[in-house]
């Protein structure tokens, strides 16, 4: 959904706050002032861009900080994949494995052909000790993308696990 489209939907004491954003960061862009520090101090995250914000807060080992801003970033574009799958590895960065678990499964849902979502799904689901469920989707990812060194590696563990062999 656009910008323009939930701002049209919001209610209308939403609607002050968040045009008052656009038109600031309008007229902080057209002087040039715009810098990405003063738009982390200055405008919500949202019109700033979430996912962003939400990669610094990874980058500096803040899960729980990262998990409502990529949560943002899956709201604005809910039939994104790839939006999915940032909030799923969030909340498993978070110890959310649950609710990682079903961002990741709506991740390989919307896209099919992505090898991180297949692969960050199995090895979630290897964190929750469901291993006969994580090895068809390592097994996706791995076949999506053969060089996927993480997938390939969890695929392995996951064998093992299954056989009995791991240690």
């Amino acid at each position: 959904m656009s910008l323009w489209r939930q701002l049209a939907e919001a209610p209308p004491r939403s609607r002050v706050g968040f045009a008052a954003a656009l038109v600031a960061f309008a007229l902080l862009s057209a002087a040039g002032v715009a810098r990405s520090w003063l738009l982390d101090r200055t405008l919500p995250s949202i019109v700033i861009d979430p996912l962003r914000v939400g990669q610094r807060s990874l980058d500096a080992q803040e899960a729980a900080q990262a998990v409502p801003e990529f949560a943002a970033a899956a709201a604005i574009e809910r039939m994104n994949g790839p939006r999915q799958r940032d909030l799923g590895a969030a909340l498993a960065q978070a110890g959310r494995l649950a609710e990682a678990t079903t961002a990741l499964e709506r991740a390989v849902r919307l896209a099919p052909g992505d090898a991180d979502a297949w692969a960050n799904l199995g090895i979630v689901l290897l964190f929750r000790n469901r291993v006969p469920e994580a090895i068809p989707y390592l097994e996706r990812a791995v076949e999506l993308e053969p060089e996927h060194a993480e997938a390939s590696r969890a695929l392995a563990n996951a064998r093992r696990r299954a056989d009995g062999t791991a240690p």
